[in-house]
């Protein structure tokens, strides 16, 4: 409403509109779980678990999870999930005195049913278990006969830390 100097007044309606921009949302790609906060990669054979929970939407839509791995042959157990996990696969020494490790790119992409976000790849390392090796076995006595004690010695050499498996 309006009034002039002679205390006239005039109205009209104005109509605003009013449109939603979608942003596109943001995946942010992660691993959870290894067995202490020093180590960098995981041991073959165990469980690893893949993490998006700090991926959003800036507007506060609901979005969906797309993972995929970028080596054939790994099975996340569910694609679609905030955190799928798969088995870390075998890796093969490079040579018969060291621990091999190889990297395996995951790649997430988030989208809030209308828009994708730019994918976000998450590096997953995996180091070989070396099997341990027996340096040496010995018995007394020498000879044995049925009804006697027997002492076997063995001993050997276990390259893989323990604290890489179980943690400590």
């Amino acid at each position: 409403t309006v009034t002039d100097t002679a205390g006239m007044t005039g109205s009209a309606d104005i109509v605003f509109s009013v449109e939603f921009v979608n942003k596109v949302p943001v995946a942010v790609a992660d691993s959870v779980g290894l067995p202490t906060e020093s180590a960098t990669f995981f041991v073959e054979g165990r469980e690893v678990a893949l993490d998006g929970s700090k991926s959003g939407d800036p507007d506060n839509l609901d979005y969906f999870y797309h993972w995929r791995s970028l080596e054939e042959g790994i099975i996340l157990s569910d694609t679609t999930d905030v955190g799928p996990r798969f088995i870390a696969p075998a890796v093969s020494p490079s040579d018969s005195d060291a621990d091999s490790v190889v990297v395996y790119p995951f790649v997430l992409t988030v989208n809030d049913g209308e828009l994708f976000s730019v994918p976000d790849t998450v590096n997953v390392s995996v180091r070989n278990n070396t099997p341990p090796v027996i340096t040496g076995i010995s018995s007394s006595p020498g000879t044995v006969y049925q009804g006697n004690t027997v002492t076997i010695e063995v001993s050997g050499t276990d390259s893989t830390d323990v604290s890489d498996i179980y943690g400590g």
